[in-house]
């Protein structure tokens, strides 16, 4: 097998194990919400929806424009470090999250600040972990102008939806999430 093929496989099985870390995720939360009582929405961050929009947008860029396949040992072996620290990160953030997690921006009755686990080094790891699995596609399968485009695309949407988090925990945790937010970066270490 090829150096090219034996990367874009590597790129394929982690984008399967990124996205099952969200479904089996996704079933423990809905198991844990079947004690009967209904969840409680207190606060929701609609703008956070166009972030995500955005988001979605920049990793579609970089599997629809395509480079010729071209790809050396030391920039598949790049992509596939990028791949798997990002799969690592975002089991190990959505496990301490736990029942926190959400798709969308919402705060809830029983919501509790996480700020230990992943979320002592950045307040938004799972967003840090799909800029890793960006890169990895950027790597394998992209020219460097839509990967490029990618990364611009998608700053803007992390942030756009990293400002609806932080404004609606910081209402609802109005002595926590400032001091949370002074000392840990948003989702890379030199951004607050």
């Amino acid at each position: 097998m090829s150096v090219m093929p034996f990367g874009v496989m590597l790129v394929y099985v982690a984008w399967g194990l990124y996205l099952l870390a969200f479904g089996v995720n996704h079933i423990r939360v809905r198991s844990a919400r079947r004690d009967g009582s209904p969840e409680k929405r207190i606060r929701g961050a609609r703008a956070s929806d166009m972030g995500l929009l955005l988001q979605f947008a920049a990793v579609a860029l970089t599997f629809f424009i395509r480079r010729p396949a071209a790809g050396s040992l030391p920039v598949v072996l790049a992509a596939a470090v990028c791949a798997a620290v990002s799969v690592w990160l975002t089991w190990y953030s959505l496990a301490h999250l736990g029942p926190q997690w959400r798709m969308r921006a919402v705060v809830t009755s029983d919501h509790e600040l996480i700020a230990s686990g992943p979320y002592r080094w950045v307040r938004h790891p799972v967003y840090t972990a799909l800029l890793g699995m960006l890169a990895a596609n950027i790597l394998q399968f992209t020219t460097w102008e839509a990967g490029a485009a990618a990364i611009v695309v998608y700053a803007a949407g992390t942030e756009i939806r990293i400002a609806s988090e932080d404004r609606i925990l910081g209402e609802h945790f109005p002595e926590e999430f400032p001091a949370y937010r002074t000392r840990t970066p948003s989702w890379l270490p030199p951004l607050r």
